[in-house]
């Protein structure tokens, strides 16, 4: 009896051990499936470099379209054959219809650790709006034949986008999400139920300038309008608290006259000496022609 004891509860451990096991294998089996469901694809610039594409104000005021730079998306989890991936802009394409030409078919080399290439994946454009693209995974190919290949960890690459000049200026720059969807049950992959958003166009000031000092002088301009002179506009224009520049246009027919009471001349050096130089030189000859003059006088009264 006690052998029979001993050997049932020995089997009971057994199954309740395998049970813990299968328990645990389920769990670890889930907690993957979660981390794969959350992982997020990256959105980088080309070669990994900053994304976001910086330009200046003053020089984008009449660009009637403005470039985005290359996206590269770093993709998190497995894709397969016919996902789609969805890329919205904020502004509109300038050139929709080049789309076909640059964006038909991508096809982007799948490598190893090693920067050696595994294999391929290649999209091709499947639809367009006016400011978004839906791209379709046509092909993935491994180099071995024989072997699956992965996509995770690989680099998605899209070439430069030309966006409408006027609309992104009025956004002050401009972003894309991007979206993925598995074809088999139409969920979003790569923890993409919310598209992924990134800016990807900003401007900034080239040109700054600031008045240090109050104005030192005064110029002060007299107009003289004629009878169809009209005035035009007033404002002010200001840098600080303690410098302002007030301004007036007008549109006038006759030419402004300037007050020279009022208008400081700064006269060079050079003239300065000029102007002194001739001085003492008249003085000379005035002094030399009154010597002259008295010398006559007395030779004059001595002969008489």
């Amino acid at each position: 009896m006690d052998g029979t004891s001993n050997i049932a509860t020995y089997f009971f451990m057994k199954k309740k051990e395998y049970t813990m096991f299968k328990k645990t294998l389920m769990a670890a089996a889930f907690a993957s499936i979660a981390m794969s469901a959350s992982a997020t694809p990256t959105l980088q610039g080309e070669n990994a470099t900053a994304l976001l594409v910086t330009y200046s104000t003053e020089g984008a005021q009449t660009a009637a379209a403005i470039d985005t730079g290359q996206l590269e998306v770093v993709m998190g989890v497995e894709y397969k054959v016919n996902d789609t991936i969805t890329l919205t802009y904020s502004a509109d394409f300038a050139e929709p219809d080049e789309l076909d030409a640059l964006l038909g078919s991508l096809t982007n080399d799948l490598i190893n650790g090693d920067d050696v290439k595994i294999g391929e994946i290649t999209l091709g454009l499947l639809s367009n709006t006016e400011n978004s693209i839906t791209f379709r995974v046509t092909s993935i190919q491994s180099e071995d034949s024989g072997t699956n290949v992965s996509t995770r960890d690989q680099v998605l690459s899209f070439p430069a986008i030309p966006l409408v000049g006027s609309e992104v200026r009025d956004e002050n720059g401009a972003t894309v999400s991007y979206q993925a969807m598995a074809f088999e049950n139409s969920v979003s992959l790569d923890g993409t139920a919310t598209p992924i958003e990134e800016d990807v166009i900003a401007f900034a000031t080239q040109f700054d300038a600031a008045i240090e000092s109050g104005y030192s002088r005064v110029i002060d301009v007299e107009r003289q309008l004629a009878g169809d002179d009209t005035f035009v506009t007033t404002g002010m224009m200001s840098s600080n608290d303690e410098t302002r520049l007030y301004f007036e246009t007008w549109k006038v027919t006759q030419p402004l006259q300037l007050q020279a009471s009022r208008l400081p001349i700064h006269r060079s050096r050079q003239t300065q000496m000029a102007k002194l130089a001739m001085k003492i030189l008249i003085t000379l000859i005035l002094m030399l022609f009154s010597t002259a003059t008295l010398f006559h006088c007395q030779v004059i009264f001595l002969m008489l």
